[in-house]
């Protein structure tokens, strides 16, 4: 896929407060290291995304500052809210982004996501089409929305977060066999599994 100016582009939500986390080690989840590797999840997750060359956007709380260093030290743009839900962290990414052609959210717990994911659900948003990966019968992120939902999306504010501009643009479901798109980091434990194990199971 060509990427251009105005292809679709990837907001990284990364403003949530990782309550059950914090509440089990006192520690942010996403600078927890990924076993096995030299990188953290939040890094983890940023490098799939910009391996797949799409433009992209993270949202962050004014608070987490090594999240903030973590993107200035990989030339990641980024901006800042205390949100209060993802309704309110995905209008902030979609305001701070007029120059693009549809946008594609996705969660910074999501580490495992493949950047072939992010690719394919762009070439379907830069089609018009709102679009969600299934994986065994399960929704998963990334989601996808074109560029005529962008009203929509702006003027979110609520925990649901895009729940109500997917009933307006019923979203085209991609069958996947990337487990990554199920799999989301809330508590310790799940660090040590990997996607080859169940995540219904956690």
């Amino acid at each position: 896929m060509q990427k251009t100016k105005k292809s679709p582009g990837v907001i990284l939500l990364a403003a949530g407060k990782s309550t059950r986390f914090r509440q089990a080690t006192g520690r942010h989840k996403l600078l927890e290291n990924m076993p096995g590797t030299a990188l953290c999840v939040f890094e983890h997750s940023l490098q799939h995304i910009r391996a797949a060359g799409l433009p992209l956007m993270v949202i962050l709380r004014h608070e987490d500052i090594q999240l903030q260093e973590i993107c200035q030290g990989m030339s990641v743009p980024f901006t800042c809210v205390n949100s209060q839900g993802m309704g309110e962290s995905i209008a902030t990414g979609v305001k701070a982004t007029q120059d693009w052609a549809g946008w594609i959210i996705t969660l910074a717990d999501m580490p495992f996501i493949k950047s072939e994911l992010f690719e394919n659900i762009a070439l379907h948003v830069a089609e018009g089409n709102a679009v969600r990966p299934v994986y065994l019968g399960q929704v998963g992120h990334p989601v996808g929305f074109p560029l005529q939902t962008k009203l929509m999306l702006e003027a979110l504010t609520q925990e649901q977060g895009a729940r109500d501009v997917l009933k307006s643009y019923p979203p085209l479901l991609l069958p996947v066999d990337d487990v990554g798109c199920i799999w989301d980091i809330d508590l310790p434990e799940q660090l040590s599994q990997t996607p080859d194990t169940d995540p219904s199971a956690s």
